[in-house]
């Protein structure tokens, strides 16, 4: 699946950290398809720190990222707990525009 970084970036943020043994292997993988190299790290400006709330955060400039494209396997399982995520969202009314193409991509076109 073609994936721009910020839609990646998103989509870490979807993924559970807990889980059963095997599903926490496949989540490991989607981790490291999804995360960005050295490269997109340079290319886009990224940066990592804490805030002056001791929060950590990462910013980065999304239009570098936009165009930043990576064909992504992306297993059966993580699919469907990425549409699981993203549906539940939509039905709560909590989906965000961060989330849109992605929500596009693994729900309503996804075959």
């Amino acid at each position: 699946m073609l994936l721009d970084l910020n839609e990646r970036l998103e989509l870490l943020k979807l993924l559970p950290s807990e889980g059963d043994y095997a599903a926490l292997k496949s989540l490991r993988v989607a981790r490291e398809i999804f995360s960005p190299n050295p490269k997109e790290i340079t290319q886009t400006d990224m940066v990592s720190g804490y805030g002056p709330d001791s929060k950590p955060y990462t910013n980065w400039n999304p239009q570098k990222a936009s165009q930043l494209i990576k064909d992504c396997p992306v297993e059966k399982y993580i699919a469907g707990v990425i549409r699981d995520k993203l549906a539940a969202l939509n039905k709560q009314q909590k989906l965000n525009q961060a989330q849109f193409s992605i929500y596009e991509k693994f729900v309503i076109d996804y075959t």
